[in-house]
């Protein structure tokens, strides 16, 4: 099986090798049912009897356990959940680097495919 990509950092390079690693989240389904967009405020219930009202987001989302959050950012809930990487600025030596391993990974594997 040929991998389905290779992710490519300034120390090393890392080829997928076919296994799928399942994430689950809880979501409630009413959210999970509710329009997608649109959204104006949440009031979370919390076992104490309070509430608490999210507001003036530009995202409302789920935690991995259903809790709902709203977030101007959703890049750190992804990242915890592993789902996203995030580039970083690197001198443009270390970037040329890179990228001539990624044009050798490329012509590698069009010669041999």
């Amino acid at each position: 099986m040929l991998p389905r990509f290779a992710l490519f950092y300034p120390e090393e390079t890392l080829i997928d090798d076919g296994e799928d690693i399942e994430i689950t989240f809880r979501v409630p389904r009413v959210w999970l049912n509710a329009p997608k967009d649109g959204m104006q405020s949440v009031i979370i219930h919390r076992e104490d009897g309070k509430l608490v009202p999210l507001d003036s987001r530009d995202i409302y989302a789920v935690l991995p356990t259903g809790e709902p959050i709203a977030t101007n950012d959703i890049g750190p809930v992804l990242r915890a959940a592993g789902i996203a990487k995030y580039g970083l600025w690197i001198p443009n030596v270390e970037f040329d680097q890179v990228r001539e391993r990624m044009r050798a990974y490329r012509k590698n594997h069009e010669e041999n495919n």
